[in-house]
C-alpha cells in the first residue's frame, strides 16, 4: 500500500496501527544503503541522484586535510577540498599573499609589536612614538642651537666689551669726551701699525665723494680782534740723520669713464727741504747776486722794438737813436721786474 498523503484521522484509544504502516514508512524513508529510487535515503546518498535539487558526488566531500575548505573549482566547476589560499579565501592563520584593494569598514587592529622590516605595516602608537621622539630630538637640537647662539653672542659681546675696555684703557688720558664732543687730545698707539683718518668711499651709485674738513678752533664769538687757532700739519719726530716730512697729494683728472684716477704728489716737505709738483725737495735757495744800480735812460720818442741790423760807424751800433733808447728801456724794465720777483720770493720765504 502507498504511503498516505493525508494525515490519519486517528482517535486516541481507538485507532490501531497495522504492520503495513511500518512497511510504508520503511519504503518512503528507506533503510541504510537503500536502492529504492523513491526512498529518501537513496535520494540523499546515492551519487547518481540529483533530487532533492543538487547533485552529490562521492569525491566532492571526501578527502582533504585539516584546515582545508571545500570550494567550487572554476577550472572544472567541481567541488573539492583545498587550502584557503588556493580557494581564494583569507585564513585566520598562516602566510598568504592577498591581491586587490580591500576596504575595511572598521579600523583593523594589529599585534602589539613594532615593525622590524621596511615593508611591514605599523601601529598608530609606533608612529606617534616616532613623531614624539623626532619632535623631542628637534626640540633638543633647536634648544642646543639657540643656547649655542646665545653663548656665542654673549662671548662676542664679552669680547667686544673687553676690547672696548682695553681700548679705553689704552687711550685713557689721550681722548676725553663729553657727550659727542672730545675734550682731550686724540692719540694713536705708535707701536702696532700705521694709522689713518679717512672719509670712507660712497656706496650710493654714481656719486661724488664726501669732503673731510680739518679745522682749527675759532675765536670766541664776539671777541675783539682775536685770532683763530692754528691748523698745524707736522710729521713725527726724527732722530740722528733721519728726516721726516709732510706730503700733499692731488688726484688729477684721467680719461672719461668710471676708472679710478691715480693720486699725484703735488707738494712734499722733507726735513728743511721742499719740492713742488712732484719734484725732489730742496733746501731754501740762496740769495741772488746783488742787483746793480738801476739804469737811467732817455725814453725813446717812439719805441722801436724791431731792431735793425747793427751798423758800422767806427764800431758797431744801433741804426737809430730810438732803437738804442728802446733797448735800454727793456733792460731797465727787466732789472726792475727781477728785483721785484726777488723781493716777493724772499717775502714768501722761497729765497734767502
Amino acid at each position: 500500500m502507498a504511503y498516505p498523503i493525508d494525515k490519519t484521522a486517528w482517535v486516541d484509544g481507538v485507532t490501531e496501527l497495522d504492520a503495513w504502516w511500518f512497511n510504508a514508512i520503511e519504503d518512503y524513508i528507506g533503510v541504510v544503503g537503500s536502492t529504492e529510487p523513491a526512498s529518501l535515503t537513496y535520494k540523499l546518498t546515492n551519487p547518481e541522484q540529483e533530487d532533492p535539487g543538487h547533485r552529490h558526488t562521492a569525491a566532492a566531500f571526501n578527502g582533504g586535510n585539516d584546515g582545508n575548505v571545500f570550494f567550487k573549482d572554476p577550472t572544472d566547476h567541481a567541488w573539492k577540498p583545498a587550502i584557503p589560499d588556493a580557494a581564494g579565501l583569507v585564513a585566520k592563520t598562516g602566510d598568504q599573499s592577498i591581491a586587490g584593494k580591500k576596504t575595511f569598514t572598521t579600523i583593523p587592529e594589529g599585534p602589539n609589536a613594532d615593525p622590524t622590516t621596511g615593508n611591514q605595516l605599523t601601529r598608530k602608537s609606533y608612529v606617534d612614538a616616532g613623531i614624539a621622539a623626532e619632535a623631542n630630538a628637534r626640540s633638543a637640537a633647536d634648544t642646543a642651537e639657540a643656547n649655542a647662539r646665545a653663548a656665542a653672542i654673549t662671548a662676542e659681546a664679552n669680547t667686544r666689551a673687553a676690547a672696548d675696555i682695553a681700548h679705553d684703557i689704552a687711550i685713557a688720558g689721550k681722548v676725553t669726551k663729553a657727550g659727542d664732543t672730545m675734550t682731550g687730545d686724540l692719540g694713536f698707539d705708535g707701536e702696532t701699525a700705521n694709522r689713518a683718518i679717512q672719509q670712507g668711499r660712497r656706496s650710493t651709485a654714481d656719486s661724488v665723494g664726501r669732503s673731510l674738513t680739518l679745522g682749527a678752533g675759532g675765536a670766541t664769538t664776539g671777541a675783539t680782534n682775536k685770532a683763530g687757532g692754528l691748523l698745524k700739519l707736522q710729521p713725527g719726530v726724527s732722530t740722528g740723520s733721519g728726516e721726516s716730512g709732510v706730503e700733499v697729494y692731488g688726484c688729477p683728472a684721467g680719461a672719461p669713464g668710471g676708472g679710478d684716477n691715480a693720486l699725484a704728489l703735488m707738494l712734499k716737505v722733507l726735513g728743511n727741504k721742499m719740492g713742488f709738483f712732484g719734484a725732489g725737495p730742496v733746501v731754501k735757495p740762496a740769495a741772488l747776486t746783488t742787483q746793480l744800480t738801476t739804469l737811467t735812460f732817455v725814453a725813446p720818442g717812439v719805441a722801436d722794438y724791431d731792431l735793425a741790423a747793427p751798423v758800422q760807424n767806427t764800431g758797431w751800433g744801433f741804426s737809430t737813436a730810438d732803437e738804442f733808447k728802446t733797448a735800454m728801456s727793456v733792460i731797465a724794465n727787466l732789472q726792475t721786474r727781477l728785483g721785484q720777483l726777488e723781493t716777493r720770493q724772499q717775502g714768501l720765504g722761497l729765497l734767502s
